[in-house]
C-alpha cells in the first residue's frame, strides 16, 4: 500500500496522472510564479508534515534509518556553485544538513526527520528514509511525499492537502534508480 501526500487533487490529473492545473509545484517555482506570501508556501509544508507523523504516529512506529542520501554539495544541485542563490528556508535546510551530517544507516528521530523532510520539499537535498513496519518514506520534486505502509489512510483529512492511496504503486526503491531486489 503507498500513500501519496500531495497539494495537488488527483481529479485533476489527466489519463496519464500528470497534474494540468497551472500552478506552482515546488518552492522555486512558488518564488518564479510570483508567490509573495512565503505563508502560503508553509501551510502546505507544514499541513504535509502533520500527516507524515499522524501517519507514522499511528502506525506506532519510532524506529527510522536513512538509507539514501544526495548530498548538496555534489555537482547534481546548482547551488554547489552559488549558495547564495537560495532562499531564507532553503538556506535554512542547508545549515540544518551541514549541522546535522545525515549519512545512509543513520537512525534518526521524528523530530529529525520533520528536518529532513523539509530540506527535500525544499529541493535542498534529498533522503529516503525506511522504519519499522516495513515502512519508508520519499519525496518527489513536486512537492510529495510518498509513505509505504501496510494501511490505508484514506481518513486522513488535512486542509489544502490530499491524500491519494495507491495499492500498487511503485517500488519504495524506484525513485533511487533500483529495485529492492537489487
Amino acid at each position: 500500500m503507498y500513500v501519496v501526500i500531495s497539494k495537488f487533487d488527483p481529479q485533476l490529473r489527466d489519463d496519464l496522472g500528470y497534474y494540468n492545473k497551472d500552478e506552482w509545484v515546488n518552492l522555486s517555482d512558488f518564488y518564479a510564479n510570483g508567490g509573495c506570501n512565503i505563508n502560503d508556501y508553509l501551510r502546505i509544508e507544514n499541513n504535509q508534515i502533520a500527516v507524515l507523523k499522524t501517519i507514522v504516529k499511528d502506525l506506532g512506529s519510532n524506529d527510522f534509518k536513512i538509507i539514501y542520501v544526495e548530498d548538496p554539495f555534489s555537482e547534481i544541485y546548482p547551488w554547489h556553485y552559488n549558495i547564495g542563490s537560495l532562499d531564507e528556508l532553503g538556506k535554512q535546510s542547508l545549515e540544518f544538513f551541514i549541522s546535522f551530517k545525515p549519512q545512509a544507516g543513520m537512525k534518526v528521530s521524528i523530530d529529525d526527520i520533520d528536518n529532513l523532510i523539509r530540506g527535500c520539499l525544499r529541493s535542498v537535498f534529498w533522503v529516503a528514509i525506511d522504519f519499522d513496519n516495513d515502512g519508508y518514506i520519499r519525496t518527489d520534486s513536486e512537492m510529495g511525499l510518498v509513505i509505504g505502509c501496510k494501511r490505508n489512510f484514506s481518513w486522513i483529512d488535512q486542509p489544502g492537502i490530499f491524500v491519494e492511496i495507491d495499492p500498487d504503486g511503485p517500488s519504495p526503491m524506484a525513485s533511487l534508480g533500483r529495485d529492492l531486489d537489487d
